[in-house]
């Protein structure tokens, strides 16, 4: 479940790529919210989990905003000038901030090793774009810049998660969001909006976006989590470059030179150094999860920081 998980995030790179040329960056952020809230909630009603959103509708607004909304739309407008390779590898820099984070609002120290890993990576960065086979322009800097202002959200959003959503079951916080992300979006279509009737490829492209690497990719998430633990499930961060790299250069031939997989490992190491991850020993694998009891648990003043999923 983990590698299909990491593959199908890891496509969303690719999704977006095929089909932001003909829809836009908004229509593609709105065509993946839409199309995810409605596969969930159709899970939802098969297994007697509709939530009630109405109550924090505010709080969800807020998370559909900074979670889905704005990260959504800046990797696909970083897209239309970057290749999804690039855009997959800049993106997997998430935790990187989220460490960031941790240390501005939750008090976390942030420890030499942590900021030698937050410099490796943002270096590693540096050398992705630097060594990939593009014009360095300012068009081009200006889609990376976009791409890492998703990451940064990503991490946001897994904060504010953390400390506004303590004990929401994760459908239910995905569904919110999601539905939330399309309500903000829906004003945004007229900033950004279609250039002309998008042909069956982007059509296909968004609609497996939507519902696979969305929809259904949180399903995953959400089982890993019952069955292994959110932390173990975590581990998926690491496997999404890699595949949307791959995914990449076989369906888009995008070209993958030996730089910019250099610069992917060094960011990598740098995601490694910041959160503590070793190399050497897997974590003891943890006990089921009682059926249902898929809630997000309280932060507590011992729980680690985890990193929010870049994808």
């Amino acid at each position: 479940m983990l590698l299909v998980l990491a593959a199908m995030w890891g496509a969303s790179f690719l999704f977006i790529a095929i089909a932001v040329d003909d829809l836009g960056a908004i229509g593609v952020a709105e065509g993946r919210t839409v199309l995810g809230v409605a596969g969930l909630l159709v899970y939802a009603a098969a297994v007697g989990r509709l939530p009630s959103l109405r109550q924090r509708w505010r709080a969800y607004l807020l998370l559909g905003a900074i979670n889905a909304a704005l990260p959504f739309a800046l990797i696909a407008a970083a897209e239309v000038t970057i290749p999804a390779s690039i855009a997959a590898i800049v993106n997997a820099t998430a935790p990187l901030f989220s460490a960031v984070g941790a240390a501005i609002w939750l008090g976390q120290s942030l420890t030499r090793r942590g900021i030698g890993g937050l410099a490796l990576g943002l270096a590693g960065v540096a050398l992705v774009v630097g060594l990939a086979p593009i014009d360095l322009d300012g068009k081009t800097l200006l889609a990376v810049s976009a791409s890492l202002g998703a990451a940064a959200l990503y991490a946001v959003g897994g904060h504010l998660t953390k400390l506004r959503f303590a004990g929401v079951p994760p459908l239910t916080l995905a569904i919110g969001q999601l539905t939330a992300a399309t309500i903000l979006l829906v004003p945004a279509l007229g900033i950004d909006p279609p250039q002309h009737t998008p042909g069956a490829g982007p059509i296909a492209a968004v609609t497996a976006l939507g519902l696979l690497s969305t929809g259904v990719a949180y399903l995953i998430y959400f089982r890993l989590i019952e069955e292994t633990g959110a932390t173990s499930a975590l581990t998926v961060t690491y496997l999404v470059p890699v595949f949307g790299v791959l995914w990449a250069a076989l369906f888009r031939g995008e070209e993958i030179t030996a730089g910019m997989l250099v610069g992917a490992a060094v960011v990598l190491m740098g995601v490694l150094l910041v959160t503590g991850t070793s190399l050497r020993r897997s974590p003891a694998p943890q006990p089921p999860e009682p059926a249902g009891e898929d809630r997000v648990p309280p932060p507590g003043p011992r729980s680690p920081a985890r990193p929010p999923v870049a994808r």
